[in-house]
C-alpha cells in the first residue's frame, strides 16, 4: 500500500470520528457527571466563639438548596470544619440582621466563592458581620457595602405608587442604575489590577444572574399570568442569558435555578404556550441550550410537575431515563421519586376548628364522604391565596358535578386573624368547609406535606394524595388536569 493510500485512509478515519462526535446526542454534553459522582472538596473552616452558631447556604449540583451548620455549644472558642463536594465553584451565602435602637432592621448579605481544593477561613466579629481578612483574594462575590444586591422592591425614597405598572417603571429605572453601578465597579477592579480575569468573570456572572433573577421575579405573577411590561425587556436579554448559562465560568449560586427556570418559561411564553404546564416545561428545557446544568434542571421539571400521572408524564420520564442511563442523575431521580408524596396516604391527627367553634379531626373530615378533595392551604396575610377565592367560587358548581369538594385550611398563627379574613370573604367559598389549623408550624399535615409556601393545593382521593402541589385555580391547566386526575383515579 502506498503512502498516499495510507494517508487517505487515516484522513477518512479522522473525518468519520469527527462526524460521529458531531452527531452524538446533545444530552451527553450536558451531563455534569463530575459534580454528581466524583466531585472534589472545598473546605470551610469556621471559628466560633462560645455558644455561637451560624449557617451558610449554597446550592449543590442537583440545584438543591443546602445548608452548612456551624454550632459551638461549649464555653470555649472552637473551630468547626465542613466540606462541600463539588467540581466547580460554589457560592456560599450568609445574611446578618442588624437591629437598631429605633427597632429598625438592616439586612447585610455576604456571598463568597468556594472552589474545589480551597480552604476558606471564616469567622464572625463581635458585631456579627463576616470577617473576610483570612479569605483568598478575589473570592468575595458581594458584601454588605454593595447596595445592588439588597432586596430593592419599592420606589426610591418610599414614594407611593398607584399601580403595578408605576412600580415597575420606578423599579426598572432604579434597578438598572444599580446594575450599571455594579458593572462599572467590577470593570474598575479589573482596570486597577485588583482582580484577575478569572475573578472578573465570576463577579460579572454573579452580577448578571442577580439582574436576570430580579427581572424574572416581575415577569411571573404565579397565577398563570405574566406581567406584560417585563416580557420585551427579558426577550431582548434572551441571547445574553443563554450565553451566561453556557459560560465555562458559571458557578453554583442561589440565583442560578431561578434564571434557568425563568429562561425556559420565557421561551414558552414567546411561543404562546402554557408556561405553567410541567410537561410543556420539560419538553422546552429538553430542547433548549442550558449548559452543564441541563440534566439537573430536567429532574426539577419532572419532580415539580403538578401532575405526575398519565401517558404524557410517563413519556417524559422514559425520555429522561433513556438519556441519563448509567449516570448519577438517574439514581438521584429514582431516589426522589421513591420519596414522593403523590400516591401516598395522608396521615394526620390534626384538629381543625370551624367558624361556629366546632372541632373536627382532619382524618374524620376526609373519611366522612367518598369524594375527591381539594385542600386549599391559605392565610389571611397571603394576597395570592385570597385572589384565588373568587375563582374557586365560580368553579364550585363544576367541581361538585365531578364530586370534588374544596376544604380551606387556614394557617394563621392567630385564630382572630382567620376569623376577620373569613368574615371579609364570607360571600365567597370561605362560607363553608372553612377551618383553622391551630399551631400550624407544629402540625402533622404541614410537616408531612412540607408546606413552606402558600397558596398550596393538594388533591386527594379520600385519604390518598393524587397531587401534592397542584395548579392554582387561576392557572390554565387547573380544570382540565383536575378532570384527568379524577377520571384516572376511577
Amino acid at each position: 500500500m502506498s503512502l498516499k493510500s495510507i494517508f487517505y485512509q487515516i484522513l477518512l478515519s479522522v473525518i468519520c470520528v469527527q462526524l460521529f462526535a458531531a452527531f452524538r446526542p446533545d444530552q451527553h454534553k450536558s451531563i455534569h457527571s463530575q459534580a454528581t459522582e466524583n466531585g472534589s472538596k472545598a473546605t470551610i473552616v469556621f471559628r466560633l466563639k462560645a455558644h455561637e452558631q451560624f449557617r451558610l447556604e449554597y446550592m449543590n449540583a442537583f440545584l438543591e438548596a443546602k445548608q452548612l451548620k456551624f454550632i459551638n455549644p461549649g464555653e470555649k472558642d472552637t473551630v468547626i470544619i465542613r466540606n462541600v463536594t463539588t467540581d466547580i465553584p460554589v457560592a456560599l451565602t450568609m445574611t446578618f440582621f442588624e437591629f437598631g435602637k429605633d427597632k429598625s432592621t438592616k439586612e447585610r448579605k455576604f456571598s463568597v466563592l468556594a472552589s474545589p481544593g480551597d480552604t476558606l477561613n471564616l469567622s464572625l466579629t463581635s458585631q456579627g458581620f463576616l470577617n473576610t481578612e483570612r479569605l483568598k483574594k478575589g473570592i468575595v462575590l458581594s458584601n454588605d457595602s454593595i447596595s445592588y444586591y439588597t432586596n430593592y422592591t419599592t420606589a426610591p425614597g418610599g414614594k407611593a405608587v398607584s399601580s403595578k405598572n408605576e412600580l415597575w417603571k420606578s423599579f426598572y429605572t432604579e434597578f438598572n442604575r444599580k446594575f450599571r453601578e455594579e458593572t462599572d465597579r467590577i470593570n474598575g477592579l479589573l482596570a486597577n489590577f485588583q482582580i484577575d480575569s478569572s475573578a472578573f468573570e465570576q463577579l460579572t456572572i454573579n452580577c448578571k444572574l442577580h439582574y436576570y433573577k430580579r427581572l424574572f421575579n416581575w415577569l411571573y405573577e404565579g397565577n398563570g399570568q405574566y406581567f406584560e411590561p417585563a416580557l420585551p425587556v427579558l426577550s431582548k436579554l434572551s441571547e445574553d442569558i443563554e450565553h451566561v448559562l453556557n459560560s465555562p465560568h458559571l458557578f453554583l449560586a442561589e440565583d442560578l435555578l431561578s434564571v434557568i427556570d425563568g429562561y425556559v418559561r420565557l421561551k414558552i411564553i414567546n411561543k404562546g404556550e402554557d408556561y405553567v404546564n410541567g410537561i410543556t416545561i420539560y419538553k422546552e428545557a429538553s430542547a433548549a441550550n442550558l449548559g452543564r446544568f441541563k440534566a439537573s434542571y430536567l429532574i426539577i421539571c419532572l419532580t415539580h410537575s403538578p401532575v405526575k400521572k398519565g401517558a404524557e408524564f410517563g413519556e417524559i420520564i422514559k425520555d429522561y431515563k433513556r438519556k441519563m442511563v448509567n449516570t448519577a442523575y438517574l439514581i438521584h431521580l429514582d431516589s426522589i421519586m421513591r420519596n414522593m408524596l403523590d400516591g401516598k396516604q395522608i396521615i394526620s391527627s390534626d384538629m381543625l376548628i370551624s367558624l361556629n367553634g366546632k372541632k373536627v379531626s382532619l382524618n374524620h373530615l376526609l373519611k366522612s364522604k367518598k369524594q375527591f378533595y381539594i385542600l386549599d392551604f391559605w392565610a389571611s396575610w397571603c394576597s395570592p391565596c385570597r385572589a384565588q377565592l373568587p375563582v374557586i367560587d365560580s368553579l364550585r358548581s363544576a367541581l361538585r358535578k365531578n364530586a370534588v369538594e374544596v376544604i380551606s385550611i387556614n394557617l394563621d398563627q392567630k385564630e382572630a386573624s382567620w376569623k376577620t379574613a373569613s368574615l371579609a370573604e364570607k360571600k365567597k367559598h370561605l362560607g363553608i368547609n372553612n377551618y383553622h389549623l391551630g399551631a400550624a408550624t407544629k402540625s402533622a399535615i404541614v410537616r408531612q406535606l412540607n408546606i413552606s409556601s402558600i397558596p398550596r393545593y393538594v388533591i386527594l382521593d379520600n385519604l390518598k394524595i393524587i397531587s401534592s402541589n397542584f395548579y392554582q385555580p387561576t392557572e390554565p391547566g387547573f380544570i382540565d388536569e383536575l378532570k384527568n386526575l379524577i377520571m384516572g383515579s376511577r
